[in-house]
């Protein structure tokens, strides 16, 4: 046994749908966090199964920034709410614009995700 390999996947990792639009995004922040806090990403390994890997995520929105789609406003509030792993709260006056901002993000990577059947 290689003590270096990691362990596979186990059944209780298989992915699932994502339970809301929100979702993907959190687990590619986290991973991409991971990645620079020097984890290695490898597919089938972590303890929650995705059915998007991070990539799939970064060129989505990387095409989408590009076609005009997602503004480097969107961007600031993904990658701030995203790094926090909570949407911002709209009851909170501050918050409101981000809010939409958000709203407005989330809905953008929606639609081509749930083409991609990663939303139940």
């Amino acid at each position: 046994m290689n003590a270096h390999r990691p362990a596979q996947a186990s059944p209780s990792t298989a992915a699932e749908p994502c339970s809301c639009p929100s979702e993907p995004w959190f687990c590619f922040t986290a991973c991409h966090q991971a990645s620079l806090d020097g984890a290695r990403v490898a597919a089938g390994h972590g303890r929650v199964g995705m059915l998007r890997e991070p990539g799939d995520i970064n060129r989505l929105v990387t095409r989408l920034y590009t076609a005009g789609r997602l503004s480097p406003r969107h961007l600031r509030i993904l990658v701030r709410y995203g790094s926090m792993t909570l949407p911002p709260n709209p009851s909170q006056p501050e918050r409101q614009q981000d809010r939409h901002g958000w709203d407005q993000a989330i809905a953008r990577l929606e639609n081509p995700l749930a083409g991609e059947r990663n939303l139940a």
